[in-house]
């Protein structure tokens, strides 16, 4: 239970969540920027939703959705010219209220899509106006929007054809090309002009990433800004928006506010937004630039860059040319000009940079890299070593001659020509009129620092009277004159409070002096404003004073009720000088619903009332009590400007029996009147319960408030509420009959997915709670779900599967909706996938997303209360298969030729052919076994051995992934007998080195024990452990040699591995053993850095941290990606295990696998 103070708590915070999602509804496409004006519209765009902060503050709403409107005008199929009035006829909510606002809509489709205008109205307006269309045939349709939140389906589309601009329609405007030039960078400005319009107050800018500037179109960008009060407007084009070519057109407007009557569209401008656009030059230095011997202070000034940005420029000062001792500098400097800092005697040189975005963003990581230009030509220019002088006395508003007004904290201050030496300089100060501006009779400027200022206190004059303020130091005097002024009333006050308020309430005013950021106070006796207003509509007092020593004073303005919307000016004058305001006074608004709570009570209620619009002012409605002594209410309620909703207290007085009193607000003409029972005392309301506690949508279930002990005679009323009427609604009461402890109500449920509504009821100062569990609606008698299967069930990522779900039998009239999900953020299903009727089964299509490894999801169907699921494998992306390789040209030997041996067999080479097969056989049938077959690396293979008789030899080529393609065709020839000679047969085989960390590879060597014959001697090899050590097919020994090498590639192991290496040649068999080991754990890097003094390397993972000047070593693990940089995003020339090539970059990343060294020179 909770008391009525939380009540009211809680419901106020449901109203402002209700307002936000109002907002968040309408807005169809992201603000720009959002003036103060742009909301006050979205405020009165979205005041019809208002009316769903009902739903959550009482009862009695069902969620039934209104029936669609019917369009009136224009006709179908007219001829019309903009503006044209777009009307419908009204339609009543289903709850019996009113109905909360119409949303219309128009496109240049009869399919609606895309949208080109769109907008809404409140529910007592059925018309709209439409303008900013270009001649062409469109198509409109309007919507109803219940007090429930509930929307109509769309009336049917309807078309007209707009034949051109008619009268009220403001000139077009001229849009100019994009500021500077039209290639951006994301995170930069973008800056457009228009022509004026003779008479438009206000204009409207549209961006989008389609030429056509479709509303809520899937993939485009479109969105704007409007009530623009001058020629130009930009904005900076965040990331968000994407990459693209984009167009910008722009309307003029009638009015002041947002949804005024637009003129025709402008031109249309294009402009592109790439990371990699190019860069524009860099600034051009204007002074100094040749050397100049100057004093302080000093200015730098260079030429705007086409497009200056609110990122702005980068300059740096320096004592040396290549920039390395830097002596000032700043970012984001906004304009073309910067007045330096104190700097010491001696040369100095200077250049600037402007900042345009980014030219390239990791949205992985964020890492980004600044659209920057190049640095400018250098300037240069000399501090004066003369000692310092003054040069400027200075005060509130800057150097002197200046005017101050009187006032306590002002200051005065010396600028000097050059920098105070060690010790400081002590600087001789004089006041003509001391009495009125009083200086110290020295001012210590310290060493190092040009300038210094000190706070006085300036007196009060009636006249402006000048002083002299002298400063004098090393011989040299300067005398400058401050003329002190009185205070004067400022002649453009700003209005803190509301200017636009209903008639009747209490509005407030306020006056102030000038003088900007340091006004004029009131002096003793104060300052006497006198007031007035032009109405008497509007009363204010005849005068208010400031108090002394105060630079404004506030006052009340007391309106009267007005029947019509009434401007009234409030004049101010002070001293010859008048301002003037103007104030709005609205009739009152009509109260749309009012109720009480609680409605039975002992001690006092609340009375909760909405407006019919929210008007983006507070409004007040009058309250009455039909009998004030025993409930007594305010004479106003107010109804926030805000949420739309307003609440006043009811003051009971105790009664000895039971009286009703009638509650009334009103306001437009319209009264609304509620009952409140009063009692001397009541029972306590013990329990709410509802029965079913789940039901399916649709369905009702039973609510039943208990109480403590019977109620009294004529019974009680009890308030009741529900969280989610759009759920579940209950009536906005239930009696418990006299003499009974209970009473039943019933809760109508509406079909929605799972949730759980809170039902409360409300009596006396007690609350009782209970949960309600909605679901979709009942499935009707029929078949239930019987599968749900995938075809197929294994797909690559970023293709699809079919997906079927099968009933148990026919699916009745209607169809049967099966609703589905899935688990994975690789899979994607619609919500829904409706059977149709008759039908047992129906197919949806599962998408899917690419994937970096195989992915398991699970794809859900549920009817009739069953589940069913099939699994899909999502997998990634196999490598494509090579192409097959061609069939090899046969070269020789040729055609009957008849070769010695051994014979050397030659063919052509074979696009993507990483080996070749070569068999030989005595028939030309080529059959197995093969006299002689061998696979070879290379395009030729000798052969020895081969028997002296006819044979036929043919090739195929094999690619990487082990496909051979076709063979060659067949060729005969009949080697000569082979001679005898020494055969040369295998000595050894050895691997150098004997042991190596992998992946390292060794050098293997096969050695005979004599010369290779003529042809070469081919080895064939092998690997015990061809995972951890792999070696080729064979080598050939060249002839006349006696050995021949081969590489051995290793692989990374975890633990050392040995791996037997194998030779064979003539039946001889020579082996090697090669050892495979780990890395070591972790490894050396060594870091030396040089150039600009006071800078640091760094790295990432951490361990280096190396000073300018010296060096450093950490260790990191082997395979570590390494990233080095400098303090304060200095550019840097690398060179060693990491090397930029002798180009500056910020950053070097290298991947570290064995002990490193790294130069670092620091620009």
């Amino acid at each position: 239970m909770i008391s009525r103070d939380a009540m009211n708590r809680s419901s106020t915070e449901r109203a402002l969540t209700a307002m936000t999602l109002a907002l968040m509804r309408w807005r169809l496409a992201p603000f720009t920027k959002v003036k103060h004006s742009s909301w006050l519209g979205a405020l009165q765009r979205v005041s019809a939703l208002f009316i769903v902060v009902l739903g959550l503050l009482g009862g009695g709403m069902a969620a039934a959705a209104p029936p669609a409107p019917t369009p009136l005008g224009p006709v179908n199929g007219a001829n019309v010219t903009v503006p044209a009035t777009m009307s419908w006829s009204a339609v009543t909510d289903p709850n019996g209220a009113a109905i909360a606002g119409y949303n219309w809509r128009v496109s240049p489709s009869p399919g609606m899509a895309p949208l080109v205008f769109a907008d809404s109205t409140s529910g007592t307006t059925t018309q709209d106006t439409l303008s900013g269309l270009l001649p062409a045939l469109y198509f409109w349709q309007v919507q109803a929007v219940s007090s429930a939140g509930e929307q109509s389906a769309w009336s049917p589309p309807q078309s007209f054809n707009v034949t051109g601009a008619g009268a009220g329609t403001p000139g077009t405007p001229v849009l100019g090309p994009t500021r500077g030039y039209s290639t951006f960078h994301p995170y930069e400005s973008v800056h457009f002009s228009w022509s004026a319009v003779p008479g438009a107050p206000t204009y409207r800018l549209e961006v989008s990433s389609d030429p056509s500037f479709p509303l809520g179109t899937p993939g485009v960008v479109t969105f704007w800004n409007e009530n623009i009060r001058a020629t130009t407007d930009g904005f900076v084009h965040h990331p968000s928006l994407g990459e693209g070519i984009f167009y910008a057109r722009v309307f003029a407007t009638d009015s002041d506010f947002a949804g005024g009557i637009r003129s025709l569209p402008s031109n249309v401008i294009q402009y592109s937004v790439f990371y990699n656009n190019p860069i524009g030059p860099p600034p051009v230095l204007v002074s100094p630039v040749n050397g100049e011997t100057l004093t302080l202070p000093i200015t730098l000034r260079w030429e705007h860059v086409p497009n200056p940005q609110a990122a702005g420029y980068v300059w740096e000062v320096a004592k040396d040319s290549t920039f390395s001792t830097i002596e000032a500098f700043y970012n984001q400097n906004t304009e073309p000009f910067a007045v330096l800092p104190p700097l010491t005697p001696g040369p100095k040189f200077w250049r600037v940079l402007s900042q345009h975005g980014l030219s390239s963003l990791d949205p992985r990581t964020g890492a980004s890299t600044n659209a920057n230009t190049e640095w400018s030509a250098t300037g240069r220019f000399t501090v004066s070593a003369a000692p310092p002088v003054p040069v400027a006395i200075t005060t509130v508003g800057g150097a002197l001659p200046q005017s101050v007004y009187g006032g306590p904290g002002r200051h005065v201050g010396v600028q000097l020509t050059a920098v105070a030496p060690t010790g400081g300089a002590t600087v001789a100060l004089t006041s003509s009129n001391p009495g009125l501006v009083p200086v110290p009779a020295t001012l210590t400027v310290g060493a190092g620092f040009a300038e210094n200022s000190i706070a006085i206190p300036i007196g009060q004059v009636t006249a402006p009277t000048p002083v002299v303020l002298t400063a004098t130091l090393n011989g040299a005097s300067l005398s400058r004159q401050l003329t002190v002024l009185p205070p004067t009333l400022n002649d453009d006050p700003l209005q803190s409070g509301p200017t636009r308020a209903t008639g009747g309430a209490t509005m407030s005013g306020y006056v102030d002096l000038e003088g900007g950021a340091f006004p004029g106070v009131a002096p003793a006796g104060g300052f006497i404003v006198n007031l007035s207003t032009n109405s008497a509509a509007a009363i204010v007092p005849n005068s208010v004073t400031i108090p002394a020593g105060s630079i404004g004073a506030g006052f009340s303005i007391q309106t009267s009720p007005v029947p019509t919307s009434t401007v009234v000016t409030v004049t101010a004058s002070a001293g010859g000088v008048t301002t003037q305001w103007p104030i709005t006074l609205e009739p009152a608004a009509a109260p749309t619903s009012f109720f009480v709570r609680p409605m039975s009570t002992t001690n006092g209620s609340q009375g909760v009332v909405t407006a019919a619009e929210g008007t983006g002012f507070d409004q007040l409605l009058q309250v009455t009590s039909s009998n004030p002594a025993l409930a007594s209410v305010p004479a106003v309620v107010t109804v926030s400007a805000g949420s739309g909703v307003g609440f006043f207290n009811i003051t009971t007085a105790p009664v000895t029996a039971q009286a009703v009193v009638t509650i009334s607000v009103s306001g437009g003409g319209v009264t609304r009147s509620v009952p409140l029972a009063l009692y001397p005392a009541l029972p306590a309301l013990t329990s709410l319960t509802v029965n079913p506690t789940s039901v399916a949508g649709g369905s009702s279930a039973t609510g039943t408030v208990r109480l403590a002990s019977a109620a009294p005679a004529g019974g009680v009323a009890i308030n009741l509420w529900s969280n989610l009427p759009q759920a579940a609604s209950v009536p906005a009461s239930v009696t418990v009959p006299s003499g009974a402890t209970s009473a039943s109500f019933t809760v109508t449920t509406f079909p929605s997915a799972l949730t759980t509504v809170q039902l409360s009821a409300g009596l006396d100062s007690m609350l009782q709670f209970a949960a309600l569990t909605v679901g979709p609606s009942a499935p009707p008698a029929g078949p239930t779900l019987s599968a749900v299967s995938l075809n197929p069930a294994s797909v690559t990522g970023g293709t699809s599967s079919t997906a079927s779900v099968t009933l148990s039998g026919a699916a009745p009239s209607g169809g049967a909706v099966v609703t589905l999900s899935d688990n994975s953020a690789a899979t994607t299903v619609p919500s829904s996938v409706t059977v149709p009727a008759g039908a047992s089964s129906a197919s949806f299509t599962v998408t899917t997303a690419p994937v970096t490894a195989a992915t398991a999801a699970t794809i859900s169907a549920v009817f009739g209360g069953a589940t069913r699921t099939a699994a899909l494998t999502v997998n990634p992306p196999t490598a494509p298969t090579p192409e097959a390789p061609s069939a090899p040209t046969l070269l020789s030997p040729a055609n009957d030729a008849r070769p010695a041996q051994p014979v050397t067999f030659d063919w052509s080479d074979v696009a993507n052919a990483t080996s070749y097969e070569i068999q030989i056989d005595d028939s030309s049938t080529m059959a197995a076994p093969f006299r002689a077959s061998r696979v070879v690396n290379v395009s030729q293979a000798t052969i020895d051995g081969l028997p002296a008789q006819r044979l036929w030899w043919r090739v195929r080529a094999q690619n990487s992934a082990g496909v051979f393609g076709p063979f060659s065709s067949t060729r005969r020839f009949e080697p000569r007998a082979a001679t005898t000679a020494a055969v040369a047969s295998l000595s050894s085989v050895s691997v150098n080195p004997a042991s190596v960390v992998g992946p390292a590879s060794a050098t293997g060597t096969a050695s005979l024990t004599a010369a290779a014959p003529s042809g070469g001697a081919f080895v064939a090899l092998a690997s015990g452990n061809p995972a951890v050590a792999g070696v080729p097919a064979g080598v050939t020994v060249p002839a006349g040699a006696s050995s021949a090498s081969f590489a051995v590639t290793t692989s990374a192991v975890t633990a050392a591995t040995a791996a037997t290496i194998s030779a064979v040649l003539g039946g001889v068999t020579r082996t090697a053993t090669l050892t495979v080991s780990p890395p070591s754990t972790s490894v050396t890097l060594t870091v030396s850095a040089s150039g600009r003094s006071g800078e640091r390397i760094t790295s990432s993972p951490a361990g280096i941290n190396v000073n300018v000047g010296s060096s450093g070593s950490a260790s990191f693990a082997t395979g570590t990606s390494v990233s080095l940089s400098a303090s304060n995003g200095r550019d840097v020339i690398w060179s060693g295990a990491c090397s930029s090539g002798g180009n500056k970059t910020r950053t070097c990343t290298f991947t570290i696998n064995a002990n490193a060294s790294v130069s670092a020179n620091v620009q």
